[in-house]
């Protein structure tokens, strides 16, 4: 959760880039009064911030079926 006490240095949870969850980050630069680049705690991956709040979309799937092409 960020708010108004993040600061450089203080953990928030984050999306992941490389793992592809929420996971415990630590803030590695601001701009302004926003968290802008995180440090991944378990695989150490440094990204921007991704708000956990707006979680990763599931991608479609396009499902075709087994057999003969249409047309």
């Amino acid at each position: 959760m960020v708010n108004e006490d993040t600061k450089v240095g203080s953990t928030v949870e984050s999306i992941c880039s490389k793992c592809k969850l929420v996971l415990a980050h630590l803030v590695v630069s601001m701009k302004e009064d926003r968290v802008d680049k995180v440090k991944c705690n378990t695989c150490e991956t440094i990204h921007k911030y991704r708000d956990p709040a707006k979680r990763l979309k599931a991608k479609s799937v396009v499902r075709r079926s087994s057999g003969t092409k249409p047309g």
